[in-house]
């Protein structure tokens, strides 16, 4: 509450200084252009001034060099003319006294024009009524162009004046008001920095709290970390006596089978023995394939003592698709990479890593067609942030676009309606492994089109 009081009044403040700031400097630029439009209006009539002085003098000399302020004028002053209008294009009634400056002007500019060519080469005076006539219509123009152009500089300076005083009047208020807004800030802050103090009192009370708390969660899952480890190590052994007592006992079965060919009622139930000690057999080998897979997400929890090394990305995979080859001939798969080629990071779960993506593409390959895995790897940049990207396309059987999410959690088979042995371990170790390397891992997926799995890690960890 004290911070939305605090900023409603600062804002207050802010937009009461910001106006006065504005008064200041529209007053001042008014003044400007007030005296800037005097200015402008002086120079039109020295213009038509020095054009008239110069047609004098080429009617006493006939030297043309007199005639170069009357070719100058008339192009400034309609210069001076437009800027004008540019100026006064808010007040309308200054525009008469423009448009009757520029058609005077204009006619005085053509008056003295007329005048000159009148001359002929070699008249000396007297003057001809003619021209006796054009110098006095010019007089008369020049007067009155004179008096047009004082009314509007009257006008002007009255607006002028106008604006001086405002200007000084609030010169005169501004230190005032100004010095109250400073006090007012600087009391504000004080109460704010007040309470801020209390508010960081509370927080450094909550962040001991969240300290404490957080200690107490990371104990408990490394205690967590380690009771899987060891219940998925010593839970290895039962499974290998059970996986040997049950071969032992298929093997005499199998014996006994061949000894009763003959009889049919005792070779039904040898069958039927035979039969289940195979499901047995085949129940324990899944779960020591599940604790195997356990052991290996159990192990991430433990800290690495390796120090990241430079990976070289396709000698990695060289690697790791070697191990595969019985399962890459089956799927009749192959594989290709492009892109940047090292990456920095632990070996040995980034080879982990891959050899996990590269099993499910396996085990999940289309049964029609050979499994074909492209590994792109490159940068990208997410939010201000720069990326190593790595990208895992494959051709295979693909899944529902439901379980982009689902398919990262623990014991989540990837594609629920197959019968392959993957008991759902194998992604979670890989959302495992970049959470690890502070990274993200999401994959993306259409039934029988195949799948894609991105991978981002942060460049100042991995890079080329």
């Amino acid at each position: 509450m004290l911070f939305a009081v605090v900023l409603a009044f600062l804002i207050t403040v802010a937009a009461l200084a910001y106006i006065k700031l504005v008064s200041l400097v529209d007053t001042n630029e008014r003044t400007n252009r007030n005296t800037e439009f005097v200015l402008k209006l002086e120079e039109i009539m020295s213009y038509l001034k020095d054009a008239e002085t110069g047609s004098r003098g080429f009617l006493l000399t006939s030297d043309t060099l007199f005639l170069r302020p009357q070719k100058l004028a008339g192009k400034q002053v309609a210069n001076l003319v437009l800027d004008l209008r540019s100026d006064t294009k808010n007040i309308d009634e200054q525009i008469p006294y423009l448009d009757s400056i520029q058609n005077m002007s204009t006619r005085k500019i053509n008056n003295i024009w007329q005048l000159v060519h009148s001359i002929k080469p070699g008249q000396v005076n007297p003057l001809t009524d003619n021209q006796k006539q054009m110098i006095e219509n010019g007089r008369l123009l020049m007067d009155s162009i004179r008096a047009t152009i004082q009314n509007l500089k009257k006008m002007e300076q009255n607006r002028l004046n106008f604006n001086i005083e405002k200007q000084k009047k609030s010169t005169a208020d501004s230190p005032r008001f100004f010095l109250i807004i400073i006090i007012l800030a600087v009391a504000v802050i004080i109460m704010t920095m007040f309470g801020i103090y209390q508010q960081l009192l509370l927080v450094n009370k909550a962040r001991k709290n969240l300290e404490q708390k957080i200690n107490e969660l990371d104990h408990a899952n490394r205690e967590l970390d380690q009771y899987a480890f060891t219940l998925s190590h010593h839970l290895q052994e039962p499974l290998r006596k059970i996986r040997m007592f049950s071969s032992r006992y298929e093997n005499k079965l199998k014996k006994r089978e061949v000894a009763h060919d003959n009889d049919k009622a005792k070779n039904t139930e040898g069958v039927a023995e035979l039969e289940t000690i195979r499901k047995i057999n085949a129940l324990a080998t899944d779960s020591q394939q599940l604790l195997n897979e356990f052991l290996a997400f159990a192990n991430l929890g433990q800290k690495d003592k390796t120090e990241p090394v430079r990976i070289h990305l396709p000698d990695l995979l060289h690697r790791v698709w070697l191990a595969q080859k019985e399962m890459v001939k089956t799927a009749q798969a192959n594989y290709t990479f492009e892109g940047i080629e090292n990456i920095v990071g632990s070996e040995s779960r980034i080879e982990l890593l891959f050899n996990q993506l590269i099993d499910n593409a396996l085990k999940f390959h289309h049964p029609e067609r050979p499994l074909s895995i492209h590994i792109e790897s490159g940068q990208e940049l997410v939010e201000n942030t720069l990326f190593h990207a790595i990208t895992i396309r494959d051709n295979g059987i693909g899944f529902e676009p439901e379980y982009a999410q689902k398919i990262f959690l623990l014991f989540q088979k990837l594609n629920a309606k197959t019968n392959d042995s993957g008991l759902g371990v194998g992604l979670a170790i890989c959302r495992k492994i970049v959470e690890l390397h502070n990274g993200s891992i999401v994959a993306t997926s259409q039934p029988d089109f195949g799948t894609t799995i991105k991978i981002l890690l942060p460049m100042p960890t991995f890079h080329a």
